[in-house]
């Protein structure tokens, strides 16, 4: 380990500090056949909350972390041939070291099963720039990577995510974020411009930035409902457009949010010819002229990669959707932006999606209690994927269970939902014993 200067030292703790984890999304579908509301998710505070009954009425501890005891990031390889074109080819993924200090945490909460939960300490999370003040979180962690790529000759890359929109998850009762209908001009200019400025900073450091989870798709499903109202789509089509112009480095590759089987899969059905061409339209609005690399889907989501051939849930079970999982999800996404001459290329988040079977109710989405850790990232596990990645840390909560606190959404009680739940994006250490239990990480 390199030895770092005192004034890097107190960067290093900035970091840490004002990243904690991340605040951490997903959203739902509008479903034509039942009118079940689509959802979302935010935090207040995303520290690691410990365990036990008293678990959102105390205070989460602080990790420190020592760089000591930090062991090199890695991107497991994949037996396919992956092209110099992917923004993964050659790389390694920065590791988020307050997540390494989670997983520890509940390593040192469940002794029994610390040798098996310490294997996944080191695992790459993304970091979620989801307020203006966790912009700060940033350069630290681009001085990590330049730090670690000195050290081993290799490139490290930041996966980072752009989740501050006005009006942000208008359909969502929890995840409303810190800026208003009139503050778009924030956004561009407090926001998207400081990142810019971060990022042409370090130019070595080759950056994959998520734009914006659960924003357009609330524009093809749920317009007229809650606050998604006719002025949204001209912030978040306004906002995405000035933050994909803007951030069109050499080192940084783009991905939109195109939400996941279970919100947008409908759109491919056979009478979804409507949401089909109002999902390209938007598309070739905001992307316009500008290079983007592709779409991100299932972020913080728990749709499988791949349902079983001899599944026996009734169509019912899927709500009549007739796409049932993120291959299939993909891959009608990749045809249609294909024949518009769209980009192709996705990432899949797989943080939570390693029990196929864990739901009893395909559109619960909060803390589900018998979800397991998903495949791990992996670099081109398919021709249209360019990566599986953990882009919401496993062990974060999607919500707080208790009823009568802040942010409380009812879907976080509901059958499938793990209680004593703390507010998103804290820690929740039962949550994570679940996933690492019940963990599917090879490749379907």
């Amino acid at each position: 380990m390199l030895m770092r200067s005192a004034l890097f030292n107190l960067g290093i703790l900035a970091f840490l500090l004002s990243c904690k984890t991340t605040e951490n999304q997903r959203g739902e579908h509008d479903n034509p056949k039942k009118n079940t509301p689509d959802t979302g998710r935010g935090t207040v505070d995303n520290l690691p909350a410990p365990i036990g009954p008293d678990a959102v009425k105390t205070p989460a501890p602080v990790f420190a972390w020592d760089p000591t005891k930090a062991t090199d990031p890695y991107l497991p390889a994949h037996g396919s041939v992956i092209p110099e074109s992917n923004p993964f080819f050659g790389v390694r993924l920065l590791v988020n070291p307050l997540f390494t200090q989670a997983v520890d945490f509940s390593a040192s909460k469940s002794p029994a099963m610390a040798d098996t939960i310490k294997k996944y300490r080191d695992k790459p999370t993304a970091l979620w720039l989801d307020t203006i003040g966790r912009v700060a979180s940033l350069e630290p962690a681009l001085k990590l990577a330049v730090e670690q790529q000195t050290k081993t000759e290799d490139k490290v890359l930041v996966t980072l995510v752009i989740y501050n929109l006005p009006n942000r998850d208008c359909f969502a009762n929890a995840s409303n974020g810190e800026l208003n209908k009139t503050e778009l001009s924030r956004y561009r200019t407090e926001y998207i411009d400081r990142i810019k400025e971060i990022l042409a900073r370090y130019p070595t450091v080759p950056v994959v930035a998520i734009i914006e989870p659960d924003s357009l798709p609330n524009l093809i499903t749920n317009l007229g409902k809650l606050r998604c109202d006719t002025e949204t789509p001209a912030l978040y089509k306004g906002g995405i457009s000035y933050a994909v112009q803007s951030l069109q480095l050499p080192h940084v590759s783009l991905y939109i949010d195109l939400a996941h089987a279970g919100w947008l899969g409908w759109a491919f059905n056979d009478d979804g010819a409507d949401k089909r061409s109002s999902l390209v339209t938007i598309m070739r609005e905001v992307i316009g002229t500008a290079r983007v690399r592709g779409f991100v889907t299932n972020v913080a989501n728990y749709t499988s990669l791949r349902e079983p051939a001899n599944s026996t849930r009734p169509e019912s079970y899927y709500q009549f959707n007739k796409i049932h999982d993120e291959y299939t999800y993909v891959s009608a996404l990749a045809g249609q932006l294909k024949a518009e001459q769209l980009p192709t290329s996705f990432i899949i988040d797989t943080s939570r999606n390693g029990n196929v079977k864990a739901r009893t109710d395909w559109s619960n989405w909060c803390n589900i209690k018998d979800t397991g850790l998903g495949a791990l990232p992996t670099i081109a596990p398919r021709p249209d994927v360019d990566a599986f990645l953990w882009i919401k840390p496993p062990g974060e909560s999607d919500g707080v269970s208790d009823a009568n606190a802040e942010r409380y959404d009812a879907r976080c009680q509901s059958m499938d939902s793990l209680r004593g739940a703390p507010q998103a994006g804290q820690w929740f250490h039962e949550h994570f014993l679940g996933l690492v239990q019940n963990a599917q990480t090879t490749l379907p």
